[in-house]
């Protein structure tokens, strides 16, 4: 029962992240393709780019989003290999990015189910509780006055991971990150189980360092923020059980018990050296081996890429995301998180009261996390402080939260269960009025959105594009094709992505300036060779162009038309 309640959860989960898709592809005009945008569509188009890139690479790509960078970087690698792992096996780049969604969406899911075992070892309906919690988790509603009538909206605020379409939704990388920090303290929780057993031998030794060095790598590629999180929380984790064993080896005594033993067991053992206690109890093995490996494998992706968002363009996101530091006091980030958030904070003491190592690794990662978020560090390192606070985060309030309801429901002794099953859907009854706002926003597309659907000759017009082009030429296009033209044909922009195309605010105007006729066409003729432009690609309907001797018409379908700079 418990395994199909579980299933259920996340083939519901994976219905409602997919509306957006479902409702998008059903709303097709006649004559139009669905483009797959299910976010931002600058963003998505960035992203999809990268997974289009991956037909020819494996791993590097370029930032096509501007005309006067033409190096291949490994920024964004994962979604490039995603991208040639499935165009091997014959499937486009709009639906290799959906595919992974969904698979990367279900890993996280029942990692995050696995870690929750640990956790709840003995207790199917706390297991279930919490995945639940950690799924549904959302924001208190709350009652706005808007135009003199009333209506309902919800905390927030930006890159909340409080709302589960924020926390479990949207974008590949977003996905393999969460998944990769559960998989991280999973691996770590089980190393550490396995040393006080030990139950080793070199075969599983091998298979651990592999997956740490592999998940380290992996993580610090695409969250290095995050990465670094969860090599210090692993690291202090291991400092603590290295200096108090007695602690945390007996889940079965409270912490007040187990403490008030310390005493006499170090009086006991002060003949015998740190050295040798930590021999003894593990096997000689380390507690740190998760922590170490993790911050091995993930050092060299983390420096390379501090290096790159150093530098142009992409140095750009790193100041933008800066920009948008929060400054939320804890009674919002309660509000914009929601009920599960608000019993957390009472169930913590419950939680804690039998500490093992998975209690302690989510209590340790869930203090650090909120702690960093509103300390000025982030502010002091450059980075946006909700890079602090990732998705697992709300995964262990989500425990936390399923320990205090079920601690209330134990006094009620023969009715425990009925309480508990009541609290339980009391907590997910208080949000279902944010469900109902947000699934409304989910469900509206506007079909003559030239982001999310263009016309059939546009596409054709794109496939023309790749065959009269090289990869190496440069586009200058008219608004919107100057963001999916990158996506959907694998070519170069002048200018498209503002946080991506080095001087955007300059070339937007140059560009408007252009199509606009604000420029002679001596001038015209010098800009188009002095930034390297080799085709324009424009609507039909601007004749003016034909008549001008340094361009030449190479394809028109009385849609779009395309030229070539001779």
């Amino acid at each position: 029962m418990e395994i199909l309640l579980i299933g259920f959860i996340i083939v519901l989960f994976l219905f409602l992240n997919g509306l957006p898709l479902i409702v998008g592809m059903i709303n097709t005009p006649k004559g139009s393709q669905f483009l797959g945008t299910v976010h931002w569509p600058p963003d998505y188009f960035y992203y999809l780019s990268q997974f289009f890139q991956g037909k020819g690479n494996w791993f590097a790509s370029y930032d096509l989003f501007t005309g006067d960078f033409i190096s291949k970087t490994f920024v964004g690698w994962v979604n490039v290999f995603l991208g040639h792992v499935f165009s091997l096996l014959g499937i486009g780049s709009v639906a290799a990015y959906q595919i992974s969604i969904v698979i990367f969406a279900v890993i996280l899911l029942i990692a995050s189910y696995l870690l929750i075992r640990e956790i709840f070892p003995g207790s199917a309906s706390k297991r279930v509780a919490a995945f639940l919690f950690f799924v549904t988790s959302n924001a208190f509603p709350k009652i706005v006055e808007s135009g003199g009538k009333l209506t309902f909206s919800y905390f927030d605020y930006w890159y909340n991971t409080g709302l589960p379409f924020n926390r479990l939704g949207g974008v590949p990388h977003h996905f393999i990150a969460r998944a990769g920090i559960t998989l991280a303290i999973l691996l770590a929780v089980w190393w550490w189980k396995r040393l006080g057993k030990y139950r080793f031998d070199k075969k599983s030794i091998s298979k651990y360092i592999i997956a740490f060095l592999l998940s380290g790598f992996i993580l610090a590629s695409v969250e290095p923020v995050q990465w670094g999180i969860t090599v210090g929380v692993l690291g202090i984790v291991a400092f603590l059980i290295f200096v108090m064993p007695n602690l945390f080896l007996h889940p079965d005594k409270t912490m007040k018990e187990t403490l008030k033993e310390i005493p006499k067991r170090v009086q006991d053992d002060t003949s015998v050296s740190l050295t040798d206690t930590l021999a003894s109890v593990w096997g000689g093995k380390s507690f740190f081996l998760p922590s170490v490996l993790l911050l091995i494998g993930g050092l060299p992706m983390a420096v390379y890429l501090k290096r790159t968002f150093s530098t142009l363009p992409f140095i750009q996101l790193a100041l933008w995301e800066n920009s948008q530091q929060l400054h939320i006091s804890f009674m919002t980030y309660i509000l914009a998180n929601g009920s599960v958030v608000a019993v957390a904070i009472l169930g913590v003491v419950f939680f804690v009261r039998k500490m093992d190592l998975a209690r302690l690794t989510a209590f340790v990662f869930t203090f650090v996390t909120i702690f960093l978020f509103f300390s000025p560090i982030p502010a002091l390192v450059s980075v946006v402080n909700v890079r602090f606070l990732p998705a697992t985060t709300t995964l262990f309030l989500s425990c936390m939260a399923t320990a205090g309801i079920f601690t209330v429901a134990s006094r009620f002794s023969e009715a425990k269960n009925i309480v508990f099953l009541l609290l339980t859907l009391s907590i997910i009854i208080i949000m279902l009025p944010t469900y109902y706002i947000q699934l409304q926003d989910r469900v509206k597309v506007d079909p003559a959105f030239g982001l999310i659907y263009l016309p059939q000759k546009v596409l054709v017009s794109y496939q023309k594009a790749q065959v009269i082009s090289t990869p190496s030429d440069t586009f200058m296009a008219v608004y919107p094709f100057n963001l999916s033209l990158p996506a959907i044909a694998g070519r170069r922009v002048f200018e498209g992505h503002e946080l991506l195309t080095i001087n955007d605010g300059k070339k937007m105007g140059e560009a408007n300036d252009f199509f606009a006729g604000k420029i002679t066409s001596e001038k015209m003729d010098s800009f188009l060779h002095k930034n390297n432009i080799h085709y324009l690609f424009i609507y039909s309907t601007e004749k003016e162009f034909a008549s001008m001797p340094f361009l030449k018409k190479v394809y028109d379908n009385e849609m779009v038309a395309i030229y070539k700079v001779n």
